[in-house]
């Protein structure tokens, strides 16, 4: 399949969707509650008085449990190496530069140098990028590797940054886990999600997934998760890991719910006119510090994972109990999203995900998507 088609898709929904669809009030993630103390990150080096300053603005609370703050630190680790004092990456985290919505569309007019968000909390604004939202698409996650790396994938979504956002995507895409739960109820079945008050972003396929999966999926700002959660508010929070051990959310919950619905992306940006004021040296230079700030950031995650969830089931930080899901349940229960979306987002984009992810399936005996997307061109044959 050529994937290029997939652009002029994505760039006809964007101009129906329109950035104001879904630009109002504050976006999930956009602030965050107090992380568990920590000290800054250090820069890797100061930037001198010849030195071009860029701001880059993210999310998370700063500090060394920040996903952002370590990559900026690795990038400018790079720049430092490739260009001593030409470029300094300035951190501006906790969403000082507003919300992720903002910072997209502060990238696009150029108010905002550069950004690091989090993919599904403005996917509704760029359609394409919902694949990634997708019930139990991929069984872990290389998978999510394979269709991210692939050549042809990236250059489509640079294209689509650049064409209808005036933005310059940077480096490639940042893993941050799954989404998991921390729950006051378990969850390991079905029957068990039935009516739970998930809380979960703006992000309209996650509505749908709890809906398939039989929970009530609800809206809280990030900022107000704690105090939502703890109230009883909500019954659950649902997000990465490691974003449970930061905010602390697992002082309200007893349970660590491994729903794993779909993995958690962010995506380094910057102006597109900022990134053309520069010489193709200097671009070089960018392109090949990001690329490097994000594959360590990847390593950190993959091992910080792990360790983040010993923490909070061992007695270090919490004594959660650990639920596993039948994950074939509910996959199963969600084809309904991937039916819907197949449509939405158009046959081609979703064949090439499930042909380029069954390979791997097929490799490893996991079930097929040729099997199970019954309604696809690429399981008809």
């Amino acid at each position: 399949m050529k994937i290029k088609k997939l652009v002029s898709l994505s760039l006809s929904l964007v101009m129906l969707l329109g950035i104001a669809a879904c630009g109002g009030g504050q976006t999930a993630e956009s602030k965050a509650p107090s992380p568990v103390e920590s000290t800054d990150v250090e820069p890797s080096a100061a930037p001198g008085a010849e030195t071009t300053v860029i701001q880059i603005g993210h999310p998370d609370p700063s500090g060394d449990n920040s996903r952002f703050d370590y990559a900026i630190n690795k990038i400018n680790e790079k720049l430092e190496e490739l260009c001593p004092g030409r470029f300094y990456f300035q951190a501006v985290p906790n969403g000082q530069l507003g919300t992720e919505t903002d910072m997209l569309n502060g990238c696009s007019d150029g108010s905002v140098q550069a950004a690091m968000l989090s993919v599904d909390t403005f996917s509704n604004q760029i359609p394409m990028l919902q694949l990634f939202s997708m019930p139990y698409l991929t069984n872990y996650y290389e998978q999510c590797f394979l269709m991210l790396d692939q050549e042809e994938f990236m250059q489509t979504t640079q294209d689509l940054f650049k064409e209808e956002w005036n933005i310059q995507v940077m480096g490639g895409y940042m893993y941050n886990g799954p989404r998991m739960l921390t729950s006051v109820k378990p969850i390991r079945t079905l029957a068990d999600a039935k009516d739970v008050l998930v809380r979960i972003t703006t992000n309209q396929v996650a509505q749908k997934t709890w809906e398939a999966l039989g929970a009530i999926p609800t809206v809280v700002a990030f900022s107000e998760c704690y105090t939502a959660f703890s109230q009883g508010v909500v019954d659950a929070i649902d997000c990465p890991v490691e974003t449970q051990y930061i905010c602390t959310f697992y002082e309200p919950a007893k349970y660590l719910c491994f729903t794993d619905e779909f993995d958690v992306l962010s995506i380094p940006l910057m102006n597109l006119d900022l990134y053309n004021s520069f010489t193709e040296e200097e671009r070089g230079w960018l392109d090949e510090a990001f690329t490097y700030g994000v594959m360590q950031e990847r390593i950190r995650i993959l091992e910080s994972m792990d360790e983040v969830t010993a923490w909070m089931t061992d007695g270090t930080v919490a004594n959660l109990e650990r639920c596993d899901i039948d994950r074939a349940e509910f996959q199963r229960a969600t084809l309904s999203v991937h039916e819907e979306y197949y449509d939405i987002l158009g046959a081609d984009l979703f064949d090439w995900a499930y042909e380029t992810l069954d390979k791997d399936n097929a490799a490893k005996g996991l079930p097929l998507w040729k099997d199970l997307a019954t309604w696809s061109n690429y399981a008809k044959g």
